[in-house]
């Protein structure tokens, strides 16, 4: 049924427009895409579209010589899947046209490489040929060099041609030659009779070129090189491993000189309006049993009587303030260890801002934040560094257990 419907909306077009996508849509109806080959009009010619479809519909390399021949943009744009809808109609003959797509300055580098690549898939001497002709391209070469590996008889015979020859190749050609003859000699060897005269007494002269040593007998040859190990099932050895190591080490603070004292008179914006309007309501209320304080935390821990807020630093869970880096520091300096929990969840959080809290600090959970911030987080990865320039070698002890 779809076919009938798509035979008769062509029945009624009467420009090559319809013809063309009707036999795009119908690849069996063959005698559709004679038609279309016949008198491709100027959709056909000229729209790239409507010349994609109809080169696309193409079952017989005949046609697309014929078509390529006449007027016409290229239908190759670069993409592999136009390529390798126009080879599985017309075979190798889709060369020609990926060719002259290279020839195209205004493509980009993706495009070129993907059509270099696509020539490598086509087994011809002509498809070599035409990638050996643009060597000097470097989106090209590596395709070159591919396809030499793939067909190491055709590469070594055209390239002993071209080594041969004047044009701007030959030089090229030769210092490519003289590496796929040593890399495949003992293939070689055997099928010079199939060459050129010349270009067997090219590859000739490389399989045994004046004044090269004879090959030495394995047996005087170093075990290494005989039986490299990559040639061989490797042995899977257990690791070894050392149980029963732990970092229990407790926790500790190792102050810079000066620093304490400099982190305890550290002062922010926060801290001191803290302590003209907050302090004394928020003593006031812890001492007569009040609940929890939920703003402010960090600066009643920097000013608040030590009787009253050290206890309840084990469970403190610091608030986010806009300038926790600076106001944290009294805390650090005034109750050491004590705080270590609190700061820690905090950094934790806000790593990349309040992550330097924690540089005094020498503690196995600290380690394992500064070891993780050192290779998964570029904004806290400074700190990390520090921090493991500061201690020396006791990290090691604490993240090797782990």
């Amino acid at each position: 049924e779809a076919v009938a419907a798509v035979a008769a909306v062509r029945g009624e077009a009467s420009g090559t427009r319809r013809r063309i996508v009707a036999a795009y849509l119908v690849p069996g109806e063959t005698g559709w895409v004679d038609e279309c080959c016949a008198d491709p009009g100027p959709s056909g010619t000229e729209d790239h579209s409507i010349r994609s479809l109809l080169f696309e519909s193409l079952y017989a390399p005949e046609q697309l010589h014929r078509l390529a021949a006449g007027p016409g943009v290229n239908p190759v744009n670069g993409t592999l899947a136009t390529v390798a809808t126009l080879a599985e109609g017309t075979g190798t003959a889709v060369a020609g046209l990926i060719d002259a797509y290279l020839a195209n300055s205004y493509a980009s580098a993706d495009a070129m490489k993907a059509m270099a690549g696509a020539l490598v898939e086509l087994p011809t001497d002509e498809a070599f040929g035409m990638l050996l002709a643009r060597f000097e391209d470097k989106h090209v070469r590596t395709a070159l060099l591919e396809a030499a590996r793939r067909y190491p008889v055709r590469a070594a015979r055209m390239l002993a041609e071209a080594a041969a020859g004047s044009g701007r190749e030959s030089g090229t050609a030769r210092q490519i030659l003289a590496a796929h003859v040593a890399v495949h000699r003992e293939l070689l060897e055997p099928r010079l009779d199939g060459f050129s005269e010349g270009a067997a007494e090219t590859v000739a002269g490389l399989l045994d070129p004046a004044g090269r040593v004879a090959d030495a007998p394995a047996e005087a040859l170093p075990a290494l090189l005989v039986s490299p190990p990559w040639t061989r099932k490797r042995v899977v050895r257990k690791p070894r491993t050392v149980t029963g190591l732990s970092a229990g080490a407790p926790a500790r603070v190792v102050w810079l000189p000066g620093e304490r004292e400099e982190w305890a008179a550290t002062e922010s914006s926060s801290r001191e309006w803290y302590r003209r309007f907050r302090l004394e309501k928020d003593v006031a209320r812890l001492r007569e049993g009040g609940g929890p304080l939920r703003h402010h935390t960090v600066n009643l821990f920097a000013e608040g009587p030590e009787d009253l807020v050290r206890p309840l630093l084990a469970d403190w869970q610091p608030d986010t303030l806009w300038d926790a880096d600076e106001a944290m520091k009294p805390v650090a300096a005034r109750f050491g260890t004590e705080a270590l929990p609190g700061l820690r969840r905090t950094a934790a959080r806000h790593p990349a801002t309040v992550g330097a809290i924690l540089l005094p600090y020498l503690d196995v959970e600290v380690a394992r934040l500064m070891a993780d911030w050192s290779m998964r987080l570029k904004s806290a990865a400074g700190t990390a560094r520090s921090w493991f320039e500061r201690h020396g070698a006791a990290p090691a002890a604490l993240l090797v257990p782990d």
